[in-house]
């Protein structure tokens, strides 16, 4: 790396910082919230990496609009190359997760089938002044007996996106 300007470093044996670029990255920010862990909303930043430099794995401090926002950790991110980070907690944004509710009932006179319904209710509050969106994760439980079936009912399956723990998205605006 070639830097700008001239730095003295003591030669003493300590470790010393030199500051090689300020890079400023377009990003995309968005919340990611997990209710059932915390009911929190999590700034979330997504940048290419269009600098001419590639971006070393380790500790980022970030600025918003010339303000100080946060410290990160990065990963190595090469020229080109999309940087996603996360920057704490987002207090712009409430998240008010309510207790499941649940709801029993019966039906069939030979062949009894028992129908559990469990609802989740979450309230987002966006607060920024600005559309925001929020993806939010849950998961849905496993069964051990095979007799038994578990089906998300709300939001609609076609509009959810799954992984391994994520079963629910949503998209919030003020």
């Amino acid at each position: 790396f070639s830097i700008p300007r001239a730095a003295t470093i003591p030669a003493d044996g300590k470790p010393h910082k030199v500051t090689v670029a300020i890079l400023p990255l377009t990003s995309t920010l968005s919340c990611t919230v997990i209710p059932a862990l915390r009911a929190t909303a999590f700034l979330r930043a997504k940048a290419k990496n269009s600098t001419e430099f590639p971006l070393l794995s380790g500790p980022a401090q970030v600025f918003l609009d010339n303000n100080f926002v946060a410290t990160s950790n990065i990963k190595t991110c090469n020229i080109g190359e999309e940087l996603d980070v996360f920057l704490g907690q987002d207090p712009t944004v409430v998240v008010d997760f309510k207790p499941p509710q649940t709801h029993t009932s019966e039906s069939g006179l030979l062949k009894k089938t028992k129908i559990r319904e469990v609802v989740h209710h979450t309230v987002f509050k966006n607060t920024k002044g600005i559309p925001v969106s929020i993806a939010c994760f849950d998961q849905l439980p496993l069964a051990d007996d095979s007799q038994v079936k578990i089906k998300l009912i709300e939001p609609d399956p076609a509009n959810v996106s799954n992984s391994e723990t994520a079963a629910a998205a949503a998209e919030g605006a003020p």
